[in-house]
């Protein structure tokens, strides 16, 4: 009996001491690196590299707001869930003459496991004109100019956020990452198996 009580006293020890990880890695690259071009729409590829929480939803904030997300589109979801823009413009191309500009993207996902990758890419303009930015000099490198925050919700409830941080210019993919360690909490039951431990080993020393 005591082997067994010692036994699961350890184990639940062992499980009291493991931490769990929340984090993400947000890469952000020339549409077409081979001729650095487009570089005014860059393809933004978000991973999950939490333990076990899901991803559930992700903000962009433009940081310059002289200048505006004109759209967010071409989503590429994760194997099993789904993408839903629920801040921002889905018009390819401003085909449909949707006009919507705004300093904040917000997209919602579905079954963003850990491990798992996302997909999507952004029109960076300045403010009320269709124009060619750099997004290197707009989300961030940008002298005076605040750099772009991004933030991601998870299924806990934690949101870990990071501003860009300024990059070698002339390269074509920057990755962003933000992560938190937390202990997992000890299991309700231990300290009181712990005392019984206890109240086991001062018998067995009156005994002896």
């Amino acid at each position: 009996m005591k082997k067994i009580l010692m036994t699961t006293a350890l184990s639940l020890a062992a499980t009291a001491s493991q931490a769990a990880t929340l984090g993400f890695n947000l890469t952000i690259s020339n549409l077409l690196d081979t001729n650095n071009s487009l570089t005014n729409v860059p393809l933004m590829t978000l991973v999950n590299t939490s333990d076990t929480a899901l991803l559930q939803q992700f903000t962009l904030t433009i940081g310059n707001t002289a200048y505006n997300y004109d759209a967010l589109y071409s989503f590429e979801p994760t194997p099993d869930g789904t993408m839903t823009l629920t801040q921002g413009d889905m018009d390819d191309f401003n085909t449909g003459g949707n006009l919507q500009r705004v300093d904040v993207g917000v997209i919602d996902f579905t079954s963003f496991d850990p491990g798992e990758t996302a997909k999507w890419r952004v029109d960076v303009d300045i403010d009320n004109s269709d124009s060619i930015e750099n997004y290197r000099t707009v989300l961030f490198n940008n002298g005076n100019g605040p750099n772009s925050e991004f933030s991601a919700l998870f299924s806990d409830g934690t949101v870990l956020s990071i501003v860009a941080d300024d990059q070698t210019a002339s390269n074509t993919s920057f990755t962003f990452s933000a992560s938190q360690t937390t202990p997992v909490p000890v299991p309700a039951a231990l300290p009181l198996l712990l005392a019984g431990l206890g109240g086991f080993a001062v018998l067995r020393r009156r005994r002896t």
